[in-house]
């Protein structure tokens, strides 16, 4: 989803309006409640968002790791393919050594 581009500035005076709306339209009591409703969303909003960003870091180590593995592993068959020439090779010289 992406946020819309808007200017801080406009953010800023767009709280104070609606804070103007409410302080006008609403008892002290009314303004506690309103303004603790909308800490506690914010404040739930906030750990879930800390919480997806922990998790999709989590997922891109496991697939850092995962891709680590997978370079390891044809690490080790390109290790053993040449392993496996040379040694090739090595029977080839001997068979040379022993026809002469």
């Amino acid at each position: 989803m992406s946020l819309p581009n808007v200017h801080p500035l406009v953010l800023d005076e767009m709280i104070v309006l609606i804070s103007a709306a409410f302080m006008e339209s609403f008892s002290a009591d009314e303004q506690a409640v309103v303004g603790t409703f909308l800490a506690t969303l914010g404040s739930v909003v906030s750990l879930n968002s800390v919480y997806l960003l922990y998790i999709q870091g989590q997922n891109q180590l496991l697939n850092q790791d995962n891709k680590d593995e997978n370079q390891d592993k044809d690490q080790s068959d390109s290790d053993y393919d040449l392993l496996e020439k040379s040694i090739d090779k090595i029977k080839e010289e001997i068979e040379k050594l022993k026809n002469k």
